[in-house]
C-alpha cells in the first residue's frame, strides 16, 4: 500500500509540473480551414475550406477557435474591418497555417475583431502604397512563435502593428486597453497606441493602459504611444499609462511616447529592458524647448548596458540580472521544484 501511495504522489507531482509547461489557449477547440480554392458556403473543414477570413470568423462565432490556412490564402483590401462592427459576435481566435501554406497580403492589412494569437504561419506582403498593418483595436494580440514574414522587392515596407485603432472607425470602446506581445516576425513599427488620417471623428485613442512586450522577432521602432494624425489636426491620444517591456529579439529604437506631438500621452511611461539587441531608448521631444507631449512621468529600467542607451527620461533605474524575476522559464522551474519538493515531503509522511 505504501508503495502505491508513493507512486501516486510522484505521478501527481509530475502531472502538475507538466500542466504548468503547457500553454493555455483561451480560444475554442473548433478549427476552420481557409484557402483561395475554398468556398464561403462550405463548412470550413480541411477538405472543404472557406475562402475568406470573414466566413471563417462567422463559422467560429462567439466560442472562437482556430483559423488555419490549408493552402495559398490571399488577403486583399482591408480584411476583417467589417467584422469589427459586430465584435461581440466573435470569441478569441488563433490564426495559424499548415506547414506549406503561405498567406499573401496584397491589401492594406488586417483588422482584428477579437483577442488573437498568430503563430506558426508564413506571411508575404506585396502592398505598394504604404506599409500593411495589423490593427488590434485594443483586443489582445500575441504574435507567437513561428511567424515568418517576407515581402516583395517593390512592397512599401515591413508591416506595422497598432495596439489600438486605425483610421476613423469607431471600434475602440471606452475603457479598453491595448495589449501586444511579439515573439517572432519582422515589423517596421509597433505601436501601443493607434493612428488616424484625420477624416472625421475618430476613436483611435487608447482609453486605458497600453502594454507592449517584445520577447523575440525584429522591430525597427517600438512606440508606446500612437502614430499621430495624417492630414488633420485632431490628435491621437494615449490616455492611460504605458508599459513597454523588451526581453529578447532585436529592437532598433525604443520610443516611450508617440511618433509626433500630435500623438500625446496623458499618463506615465515605464520602459523596462532586460534582454535583446537594442540601439537606443528615448523619449522624443518635438520642438526646440524639449517638449515631449507627455503629461506624466517617464521612467526607464534595465541592465546597465541598456541604461547607457537611454535619453530623455525623467528617471532611470539600473537593474541587475539576479534581481530580475521576469523570466517565465525560471518561474516555471521554481514552481516545478516546489511541487516536486511537496511530493517528496508527502512521501516521507507516508513512510511514517
Amino acid at each position: 500500500m505504501k508503495k502505491v501511495r508513493k507512486i501516486t504522489v510522484i505521478i501527481f507531482a509530475f502531472m502538475m509540473t507538466l500542466a504548468m509547461l503547457i500553454p493555455v489557449n483561451a480560444a475554442g477547440n473548433k478549427t476552420i480551414y481557409i484557402a483561395d480554392s475554398g468556398d464561403d458556403s462550405a463548412d470550413g473543414s480541411e477538405t472543404t475550406p472557406v475562402q475568406t477570413l470573414d466566413a471563417a470568423y462567422k463559422l467560429l462565432g462567439k466560442d472562437g477557435g482556430t483559423i488555419c490556412a490549408a493552402g495559398a490564402v490571399t488577403i486583399s483590401g482591408e480584411a476583417g474591418r467589417s467584422l469589427c462592427e459586430a465584435a461581440d459576435s466573435y470569441g478569441p481566435v488563433t490564426l495559424t497555417a499548415k506547414k506549406d501554406a503561405v498567406v499573401t497580403v496584397t491589401g492594406a492589412g488586417l483588422w482584428l475583431p477579437t483577442d488573437t494569437v498568430i503563430e506558426n504561419i508564413k506571411f508575404h506582403f506585396t502592398y505598394k502604397d504604404f506599409n500593411s498593418y495589423f490593427v488590434a483595436n485594443c483586443n489582445k494580440l500575441v504574435i507567437g512563435k513561428g511567424v515568418e514574414i517576407t515581402k516583395s522587392d517593390d512592397a512599401y515596407g515591413w508591416p506595422i502593428i497598432y495596439g489600438s485603432g486605425f483610421y476613423s472607425f469607431k471600434y475602440v470602446k471606452a475603457g479598453m486597453k491595448s495589449d501586444v506581445t511579439v515573439k517572432s516576425g519582422i515589423f517596421e513599427e509597433v505601436y501601443g497606441g493607434g493612428g488616424a488620417n484625420g477624416w472625421g471623428d475618430h476613436i483611435d485613442d487608447v482609453p486605458g493602459t497600453s502594454t507592449v512586450r517584445i520577447l523575440g522577432g525584429t522591430v525597427n521602432t517600438l512606440y508606446g504611444g500612437g502614430n499621430g494624425t495624417v492630414g488633420g489636426t485632431d490628435p491621437v491620444v494615449s490616455y492611460g499609462d504605458i508599459f513597454l517591456e523588451v526581453s529578447g529579439g532585436t529592437v532598433n529604437h525604443i520610443v516611450g511616447n508617440g511618433k509626433s506631438a500630435n500623438a500625446p500621452v496623458k499618463g506615465n511611461i515605464s520602459v523596462k529592458v532586460t534582454g535583446g539587441s537594442v540601439t537606443d531608448i528615448k523619449v522624443l521631444s518635438f520642438n526646440d524647448d524639449g517638449e515631449t507631449a507627455v503629461d506624466g512621468t517617464t521612467t526607464v529600467a534595465g541592465y546597465e548596458k541598456y541604461i547607457g542607451l537611454a535619453s530623455g527620461f525623467d528617471k532611470t533605474e539600473t537593474l541587475t540580472p539576479s534581481a530580475d524575476t521576469g523570466d517565465g522559464a525560471l518561474a516555471v522551474l521554481f514552481v516545478s521544484v516546489t511541487v516536486l519538493a511537496a511530493g517528496i515531503a508527502v512521501k516521507r509522511k507516508i513512510r511514517v
